[in-house]
């Protein structure tokens, strides 16, 4: 994943979680990054391009899916959620 892009932006952790291909191109997202990656269909090594878009924050992204909505032009990203769910012993 990472010989995609030439600015790495001093990121050594990668794990895409999320494609969705729109008109040839590929974005992807990463469950360890803020960033969304682009390239285009044939994933050509380090091609011109190819980009990060995005700013890094303090924490991963916790990105899960990515997927374009062609009625509204935008994509959406799907972040994991956790659940906690409180069982109260009633009977107490």
């Amino acid at each position: 994943m990472a010989g995609l892009f030439r600015d790495l932006k001093g990121t050594t952790k990668w794990e895409a979680s999320g494609t969705d291909v729109v008109n040839d191109q590929v974005f992807m997202i990463f469950d360890s990054l803020d960033y969304i990656g682009y390239t285009n269909s044939m994933f050509e090594y380090r091609g011109p391009q190819n980009r990060l878009i995005g700013r890094q924050a303090d924490r991963e992204s916790s990105f899960e899916a990515i997927m374009f909505c062609p009625d509204t032009k935008t994509f959406l990203l799907v972040c994991c959620v956790y659940v906690y769910v409180v069982i109260l012993d009633m009977c107490a």
